[in-house]
C-alpha cells in the first residue's frame, strides 16, 4: 500500500521540477540574438505571393554569452544610394509588407528618389521618412523608383536593409 501511495507523489515531484517539459513564453520571447535578422519584403504580383530575403548591409550588434561575457561587432556596408536589392515594380504592386524573422522593437523607413541613386555624398539630405500602416509599405503611384532604407532596433543592437523598386 504504501509503495502505491509513493509512486503519485515521486511523479508529481519530477513533473513540479522540470516544468512539464515546457518553457513559459515568457523564457521563449527572450532567446539571444547572435546576429541580425533577416528581412523578408512580401508582395503580390499576377496573384503570385512572391518574396524577397534581404540581409542587413549595416549594423552594430552585441549579445551576452553564458560566462557573462559580450561578443558581438560593427559591420558598415555601402550606403543604400550606392547598393541597394533591386525589387522590379510590376503593374499592380502598390505594397509591401515587412516581415521581419525576429520581431524588432523598433524600425523606420525612408527614402530617397530614383535620381539620387549612386550619389550618396550629394543626396544624403534628401531622404523621406514614410509613415506606415503596422507593417504594410505603401509604395508611390507615380511611376518613379525610389531606394529604401529600413533602420530596425532589438534589445542587441541595431540593423539596416535596403532595397530599391523601380518601374517596371
Amino acid at each position: 500500500m504504501q509503495k502505491r501511495a509513493f509512486a503519485p507523489l515521486v511523479l508529481m515531484l519530477v513533473l513540479l521540477l522540470t516544468g512539464f517539459g515546457c518553457m513559459p513564453k515568457q523564457q521563449q520571447a527572450n532567446v539571444t540574438l547572435k546576429e541580425p535578422p533577416v528581412l523578408q519584403l512580401q508582395y503580390v504580383i499576377d496573384g503570385q505571393k512572391t518574396e524577397t530575403i534581404i540581409s542587413s548591409g549595416n549594423y552594430e550588434w552585441y549579445y551576452e554569452n553564458a560566462d557573462g561575457t559580450r561578443t558581438g561587432g560593427i559591420a558598415c556596408g555601402a550606403h543604400p544610394l550606392d547598393s541597394a536589392t533591386k525589387i522590379l515594380q510590376e503593374d499592380g504592386l502598390t505594397q509591401l509588407q515587412i516581415v521581419f524573422s525576429t520581431t524588432p522593437t523598433n524600425y523606420s523607413i525612408r527614402c530617397w528618389p530614383d535620381r539620387c541613386r549612386g550619389n550618396a555624398e550629394r543626396y544624403e539630405q534628401d531622404a523621406s521618412a514614410l509613415a506606415m500602416d503596422g507593417n504594410t509599405l505603401t509604395l508611390p503611384a507615380n511611376g518613379e523608383g525610389y531606394v529604401y532604407e529600413l533602420s530596425a532596433e532589438w534589445p542587441e543592437g541595431n540593423a539596416s536593409y535596403s532595397f530599391y523598386v523601380t518601374p517596371a
